[in-house]
């Protein structure tokens, strides 16, 4: 049964299929309401082709063939009169679906690791670049050499917390395969801030953390080994922590009123 009068590619827009509903004269048994099964086939073909559209490290031609099985798909289930069109159609998309999740998630995981491992070892040597340029010209900056290695390890931190979320690459993945949106030029920074912040608040008792029966902040001014586990633990936090340390601010202003 045909439950669309065209599906076509998009002229307007690349990697776009335009779906043309028939007229209701046109076929009596068309309502206003599609079947539900139509309806979901219909949303997982669209989403399908925002993914293929979205895909980062990939080239033109590899989505190109992409797209063109999902048009093809499209066009049986939704136009082909053929007995089992919808079926074959659904079967068809599953094992396009596997097949961009098996060779895309390999590569974008990849791809994405090693530019966000660049990105954090240029923040990190910046950091300390920054501070051995200031011993050199005479200023003496130990007070805030805890700072710079609080900094170093939420950089270190960040990039093991992607590998450990992103154990499974889901097909979504692929066109953005971090939740918040954030660019890695812009993540880096925002974790290494919230360590420093992370590290004011501890300072300043707001926040304390305790290994075993001892606070971190009575053995975190001389050891620099506890300044880069601090500095992980915020890495690996990520969003997580900034979400806490708003949460923790926005109380403390709620007490002042």
């Amino acid at each position: 049964m045909k439950y669309f009068a065209q599906v076509y590619k998009n002229p307007e827009e690349i990697y776009d299929i335009k779906f043309e509903l028939m007229d209701k004269n046109e076929n009596d048994e068309q309502s206003d309401s599609l079947p539900k099964e139509i309806k979901e086939l219909h949303k997982n073909i669209e989403k399908t082709c925002n993914v293929i559209k979205n895909l980062t490290y990939t080239s033109d031609a590899v989505k190109e063939k992409y797209f063109k099985k999902l048009l093809s798909l499209s066009q049986v289930a939704f136009v082909s009169e053929k007995l089992n069109a919808l079926e074959i159609a659904t079967n068809s998309l599953e094992v396009l679906q596997e097949e961009i999740l098996l060779v895309e998630g390999k590569r974008i995981k990849n791809m994405y690791m090693v530019k966000l491992g660049v990105s954090a070892f240029i923040y990190l040597a910046i950091s300390w670049v920054t501070y051995f340029l200031l011993r050199l010209i005479g200023y003496s900056p130990n007070e805030y050499l805890i700072y710079v290695t609080v900094w170093s390890g939420a950089m270190i931190g960040t990039w093991i917390s992607f590998g450990a979320r992103k154990f499974n690459i889901t097909l979504e993945d692929l066109s953005s395969i971090e939740e918040d949106k954030m660019n890695i030029i812009i993540r880096l920074p925002y974790i290494g801030l919230c360590s420093l912040i992370f590290l004011l608040f501890l300072n300043s008792g707001i926040f304390n953390l305790t290994i075993g029966n001892s606070s971190i902040k009575d053995t975190l001014e001389n050891n620099f080994e506890m300044q880069i586990l601090l500095g992980v633990l915020a890495g690996l936090l990520e969003s997580k922590l900034g979400i806490k340390i708003y949460e923790k601010a926005n109380n403390i202003i709620e007490e002042v009123r």
